[in-house]
């Protein structure tokens, strides 16, 4: 049995995860010039696009990095129109990293009337599937965001190792790039999303029991009482009726890999 479902199944995963993706300060410099993996690009688009749960005739949008898991567009591209979606193509942030010497205080002064513009263009998206190095900062980000708020729609987000993703934890070295890459790969491929579906409700009713107490030997004693407001569960699931039921924008920005709760 793979380990990573072996582990999920016996209620290990989130916290795996969790740990992996928490407290997000910084990334590491070497990591940047580091060999990447080259990732099951056909399986990783094939995954992603069974997420979205699409109807047929949903229209998709891809808002991708230039110098950033290029490789992966077409397949996702192919893997909508397979699955009877309608491909609107995908659009490039204008990334900030060009060794071009443009002039500083040229293009963010535009970022608003693109946004603009970018809003009228989305009217009809169903949804998005937003790739690493894409940021609310960006206008096409943001404008697809603001269709989200609106109560429309859906995204998708591939969190990687870019944008401060991967952190050292105390005492414990950061592992390849190369070894990084295989490890979300893997998780994002092999996760048994309905064992963690159950696993996160199981989980949120536990929060809305009553007092919820966090100590640890170091000294952490927190307490606190979650009541009736929202939990997000990052569950992996992006269908339209996920999004539609949903409460609080993150509702509508399913996160893969998948396993945070917030």
């Amino acid at each position: 049995m793979n380990p990573f479902y072996q582990s999920l199944k016996h209620g290990r995963f989130m916290l795996i995860y969790l740990l992996i993706q928490a407290a997000i300060i910084s990334r590491t410099p070497d990591l940047i010039a580091q060999e990447r993996r080259t990732l099951a690009w056909p399986e990783v688009a094939r995954k992603i696009v069974a997420r979205l749960s699409l109807q047929p005739g949903e229209r998709v949008i891809v808002i991708a990095h230039p110098d950033i898991f290029q490789d992966l567009v077409p397949h996702l591209r192919y893997e909508v129109i397979k699955t009877g979606g309608v491909d609107l193509g995908v659009i490039n942030i204008l990334a900030s990293s060009t060794p071009i010497p443009w002039e500083t205080g040229i293009i963010e002064p535009s970022y608003g009337s693109s946004r603009a513009v970018y809003r009228r263009m989305f009217e009809e998206v169903d949804a998005g599937i937003m790739l690493p190095g894409a940021v609310p900062a960006h206008p096409a980000y943001a404008a697809l965001q603001e269709r989200l708020k609106s109560g429309q729609g859906r995204t998708i987000h591939i969190h990687w190792t870019e944008d401060d993703s991967v952190i050292p934890l105390p005492g414990q070295p950061v592992p390849s790039l190369y070894e990084i890459d295989g490890i979300y790969e893997n998780v994002l491929l092999n996760t048994n999303y309905g064992a963690l579906s159950r696993i996160q409700r199981r989980f949120e009713r536990a929060l809305r029991k009553g007092e919820v107490h966090v100590a640890t030997p170091l000294g952490t004693d927190l307490r606190f009482q979650v009541g009736s407001r929202p939990v997000n569960r990052q569950d992996g699931d992006a269908s339209a009726r996920r999004a539609d039921a949903g409460v609080i924008l993150i509702d509508r920005e399913i996160e893969l890999p998948a396993g945070v709760i917030r």
